[in-house]
């Protein structure tokens, strides 16, 4: 006998959450629940199925065999009550829902503040959620279908693809460095050369250059934005490389010089081939009305 879950898609949300939080109280924190709740839910779901899903320990929850094999599916239960609410409340006349935008961290800072005005000055009923990282880290919830589309700096693999903007990797170099004047800066330059590194834990575009010109920094220092970076550089603690957009507004003696070998990277929105939830489908009609208006 198939499991009814058109009414008992929250204890799927519930379980979904606790899954992705690690804890009870943390998946009781997002839904607006009490964690006696959240149990209350999850436990009415594994005695539906008769599966253990998850297995509290002192130091929070964690997955069973059977919940790591559910959890794919489960997720595909909320995202289709989702969709089925967003187009019910669609059909009343009442634009309410979420959506849930995967962004890297340079497409964040560059394109996420335009689209998300443009959104919520069109639809102020619709609630956003923002979950930034790497590359890899952003289109793993893509295909997790955490995400209802993801600004990235190149095509992932799968999705349909909305090109936004070609962009050049540029040198941020300090005052008075021996190319600060130069029309570009050679790889070479920053062969075991002080280095000041964004977002250590994410491969990042500038990685992946260094690494194609076989160019070895000595990595200084760390910074968790490009802002703080850009300051560090400034500050002459080394030089670093970035998108060119990055720093077009800010106005510290930072030298922007475009690299040699050139390299460059396309900032564009990837989401699910096919049907998307209505709230995505206007995130992408943002998009494109953004990219006119800014760039053509």
């Amino acid at each position: 006998m198939g499991v009814d879950v058109s009414s008992d898609s929250t204890r799927y949300l519930a379980f979904v959450a606790a899954a992705e939080q690690g804890s009870l109280s943390g998946a009781a924190r997002e839904l607006g629940y009490t964690p006696s709740g959240i149990i209350r839910l999850v436990n009415a779901l594994e005695a539906e199925l008769s599966l253990e899903l998850l297995r509290r320990t002192s130091k929070g929850i964690t997955l069973t065999s059977e919940g790591a094999k559910l959890l794919p599916a489960a997720r595909q239960v909320v995202r289709a009550h989702a969709l089925a609410s967003q187009l019910a409340s669609r059909l009343r006349g009442v634009e309410v829902g979420e959506i849930t935008v995967g962004t890297k961290h340079s497409a964040a800072a560059i394109w996420l503040p335009r689209i998300a005005v443009a959104f919520a000055e069109k639809h102020p009923g619709i609630d956003m959620r923002v979950e930034e990282g790497g590359t890899s880290q952003v289109v793993a919830l893509l295909e997790q279908g955490r995400v209802d589309c993801a600004l990235l700096t190149s095509r992932a693999e799968g999705f349909s693809w909305l090109a936004l903007q070609n962009v050049e990797l540029v040198a941020w170099l300090p005052p008075g460095h021996p190319y600060a004047r130069a029309k570009r800066v050679p790889a070479q330059v920053f062969d075991g050369q002080p280095f000041v590194r964004t977002h250590l834990e994410t491969a990042m575009d500038a990685d992946q250059y260094l690494k194609d010109c076989g160019v070895v920094p000595d990595v200084k220092l760390t910074s968790a934005d490009s802002y703080t970076t850009y300051l560090l550089v400034e500050a002459g603690l080394g030089a670093s490389l970035n998108v060119a957009p990055m720093a077009a507004a800010w106005t510290g003696k930072v030298a922007v010089v475009p690299v040699d070998p050139p390299y460059q990277l396309q900032f564009g929105l990837a989401y699910p081939k096919g049907r998307v939830s209505p709230a995505a489908a206007e995130f992408i009609a943002c998009s494109e009305q953004v990219k006119r208006r800014w760039l053509e």
